[in-house]
């Protein structure tokens, strides 16, 4: 509906990240100065990838502004693959911790539909957050 960081309104992509870790400094960044029981509950998925190929993008592939508070011009950086993703997954550095990475999941490439929830369970925040 709104687009991302890597994607334009009308891409949709499954944004993920290889660890809670990063996944609770994503969700809190876009919640500030949001009070912690005001928060929404959160919960964690494991997912199983069927197809382990991916397209990776390394800091020295992105272009200067890739990082910007704004993400006006970093939604088309991925353009080529959004438009035909020839692997389901896209690696790209995370903006909240750059040494991590995020794992974009395009619904339009074939095996997206065999993807699987191996377990979820509630994913608490601390308080001090």
């Amino acid at each position: 509906m709104f687009g991302g960081r890597w994607n334009p309104r009308g891409y949709s992509l499954l944004y993920t990240t290889f660890s809670p870790a990063p996944a609770l400094g994503e969700s809190l960044v876009h919640q500030p100065r949001v009070k912690c029981e005001k928060l929404p509950k959160l919960f964690l998925f494991t997912l199983k990838i069927p197809d382990d190929s991916l397209t990776t993008w390394l800091l020295d592939d992105l272009p200067a502004y890739w990082n910007e508070e704004s993400d006006e011009r970093t939604q088309w950086i991925l353009r080529d693959w959004l438009n035909e993703p020839t692997t389901l997954v896209a690696a790209v550095p995370s903006v909240v911790v750059p040494m991590s990475y995020n794992y974009l999941l395009h619904p339009a490439h074939e095996a997206f539909g065999r993807i699987r929830i191996v377990h979820q369970e509630p994913f608490p925040i601390e308080r001090r957050l």
